[in-house]
This record gives C-alpha cells, sequence and structure tokens, in this order.
C-alpha cells in the first residue's frame, strides 16, 4: 500500500502533462492582449480630474487566451475568452457588466472574461456559430468608422452613449451575454451577414418575460478600397423596447482614410416630457505618414425633446497623433472638445457631468500589444 501510494503522483502527474502536451498539439493555445497606459486630463465647468488611465486612451487594455482546433478541412471550432485590464492597478473592468442584458452587474466584477467569452463552431464554406457573451453586430460600426476605433476621448461613444441617447440606457450597446450569433463567409462578390439573438433567461412566468432578449444584425459591402455597412438591433425591456440603427462608409485613398457614419436610437415608449429618440453623425479622417498617423473627427448628437427649453444636443471635435515605434508599440495623444445644449451633459470622463457644460480633455500614453 505505501508503495501505491508513492507512485500515484508521479502516475498523475505523468497523465496530466500527456494530456496537457495533446491538448496544445491540437488547440495551440494562444496568450495575448493589449497594454495601454497613459495620462488622462478631463475639465468640465470649472472642476477638472487628472490621473493615469490603464484601461487604454487608444486601445481598449485587455488580455485573453484563445484557441482553434483543426477538425477537418473545411470544419474548426475553438473558443476565446478576452477580459478587461486596467494596467494601473490591475482591476478589471471599469464598467458594469450585464449577465442577463437588462440590469447592470457590480463594477469590477463579477464577470471575469468581460469582454469575450465565446465557443466557436468555423466553416470556411458555410460561415461561423459563436455561442456565449460577445459583441453585438451593430457595435462593430461604431469600431470600423470611428478613426479613433470607440476608445478614449476622441471616441463618438462619448456622445452617442451619452445621456442624450435611449441606447445610453441599454444594457447591449457593445456587448450582449447569452448570445447565439452567425457570421457568414463573403457572398455576391463582397457582402457578408453578421446575425446575432440573445436571451435575458427570465423564468416562464416572470411578469417580464421577454426582458433582456436581443435580436441585431449587420450587413457590411467591400470592394477594394470601399466598405460600407448597416446595422440594426432591438433590446426588450420593461420600460420600453429599445431600437438601434446606425451605418457607415469608408474609402482608403491610401495616405488619408475617409469615413462616415449615421446613428439613431428610439425607445418605444410615451414620454409627457421630454425624448425618446435621438439621432447624429460622424464625419473622419486618417492621415498616414512615415511611422506616424493623425485621426481627427467631428460628430454631433441631438434628441426630440419637447420640453420647453428645446431639444437637448452635442457636439464634438476630436484630433491626435500616433507615432508608431514599432510593429507593436506606439505613443499617442488625442484632443477633444464636447460642447453641450440645455440638458445635455456629454462627456469623456472626469468631472460629474454637468448639463449645458463645454467638455475639454487629453490622453497622452503608450501602447503595447502582444
Amino acid at each position: 500500500m505505501k508503495e501505491t501510494r508513492k507512485q500515484f503522483p508521479f502516475a498523475a502527474v505523468a497523465a496530466l502533462a500527456t494530456f496537457a502536451g495533446d491538448l496544445q498539439a491540437q488547440l495551440n493555445p494562444t496568450i495575448y492582449g493589449v497594454a495601454d497606459v497613459g495620462f488622462f486630463s478631463g475639465q468640465q465647468a470649472g472642476v477638472s480630474t487628472h490621473r493615469i488611465n490603464g484601461a487604454g486612451g487608444n486601445l481598449s487594455s485587455r488580455f485573453g487566451f484563445r484557441a482553434v482546433e483543426q477538425i477537418s478541412a473545411d470544419l474548426s471550432a475553438g473558443f476565446t475568452l478576452e477580459s478587461s485590464l486596467q494596467w494601473d492597478n490591475g482591476l478589471g473592468s471599469i464598467a458594469p457588466n450585464s449577465i442577463d442584458n437588462r440590469t447592470p452587474g457590480a463594477a469590477n466584477a463579477p464577470i471575469m472574461f468581460d469582454r469575450k467569452s465565446t465557443v466557436n463552431l468555423i466553416s470556411k464554406r458555410m460561415g461561423e456559430f459563436r455561442f456565449g457573451r460577445d459583441y453585438v453586430p451593430t457595435f462593430f460600426n461604431w469600431a470600423a468608422y470611428d478613426p479613433f476605433g470607440f476608445v478614449g476621448v476622441g471616441s463618438i461613444q462619448n456622445i452617442a452613449a451619452s445621456n442624450v441617447s435611449q441606447i445610453s440606457t441599454t444594457q447591449v450597446a457593445t456587448r450582449a451575454s447569452n448570445s447565439i450569433a452567425y457570421l457568414s463567409p463573403p457572398f455576391l462578390g463582397g457582402l457578408t451577414i453578421h446575425l446575432m439573438v440573445a436571451s435575458g433567461e427570465n423564468a416562464s412566468n416572470a411578469a417580464a418575460r421577454s426582458s433582456g432578449h436581443y435580436q441585431s444584425v449587420r450587413a457590411v459591402y467591400r470592394a477594394g478600397k470601399f466598405e460600407a455597412a448597416v446595422g440594426s438591433s432591438t433590446v426588450n425591456l420593461s420600460a420600453g423596447d429599445v431600437t438601434l440603427t446606425n451605418g457607415g462608409a469608408a474609402y482608403d485613398l491610401g495616405v488619408v482614410k475617409i469615413s462616415g457614419m449615421f446613428f439613431r436610437d428610439r425607445r418605444d415608449a410615451v414620454i409627457a416630457v421630454g425624448a425618446n429618440r435621438s439621432h447624429g453623425w460622424l464625419v473622419g479622417a486618417t492621415w498616414r505618414g512615415g511611422a506616424g498617423t493623425i485621426p481627427i473627427s467631428y460628430s454631433q448628437i441631438e434628441d426630440n425633446s419637447n420640453a420647453p427649453a428645446g431639444k437637448n444636443a452635442a457636439r464634438k471635435l476630436a484630433f491626435g497623433y500616433v507615432h508608431n515605434l514599432s510593429r507593436r508599440t506606439a505613443l499617442y495623444a488625442t484632443y477633444a472638445v464636447i460642447n453641450n445644449r440645455n440638458r445635455a451633459a456629454a462627456t469623456a470622463g472626469g468631472p460629474p457631468p454637468v448639463a449645458g457644460a463645454k467638455w475639454t480633455g487629453y490622453d497622452i500614453g503608450v501602447r503595447h500589444t502582444f
């Protein structure tokens, strides 16, 4: 018996090592991420905030694991686990994350892989299925046609997800939990389709059984240096369903890439005084020269408020510079100014939002991908 006890750990370790080796050979797991740390400054209504920003001012800081197993010449399967990371303090997400698509969770918890957690089944001929927590289709229009990539003080999200919009009241502007998505291969000469449905996972006898259910579609057309896309989504909520439609286009001229986009949202609810819709647009460009790029954008949003003061609106100008030190590392600086009107309180962070007050701020930092 003593001899058996001594041998068992060695046998277990050997078996585990063999299994891990086989798993690595089959899946080829990869660790990846973004380390983006900089200095942030924001000012509004005479109050300013200055801090180290470890969440990312050029790209969102993150780390993740992914792997793919080639099952056949056409079919493969894999997974992705991706978490937010604040490099200045080691915490996770700085924003609440929802696991039911209708109610916010606690900041920094409880979702470990808040950015993405999917299992994928991929066919070169038929397309890809994804299961889990993932980016919603309409998010990719924000990211594709905003010269700042929906990140930092230059991002359009600072007005598109402000108190002027209806999508800001939902938990699915960027990601959805409990989702099933399909991404088609290119067909009809460059058209692809992205579909998603997600569940709020309510009990069958719940008063708002469909609350948190989400549906979205996005179509993208690419031809050479031109690209255009349009998307739409609806999330069912007890306070009124919210629908978002957005789209954009870009053309790459080589030295400069020009882009533009539109967006509008609507809540299916009767508002006695206030707003239940908003709309906006963006025009932008990215200049390339040597080791550097210069992004610039101008955007605005306006609602349909029937309050005596009139409609609420925000306008934003942003410009920056990114200097690539290598393929993976870059220095960056971005400056932005937001002009708010009436009850609009758009901000890119810092002091508590103040309705009707101008906001200015900047990011300066270093970004490394791995």
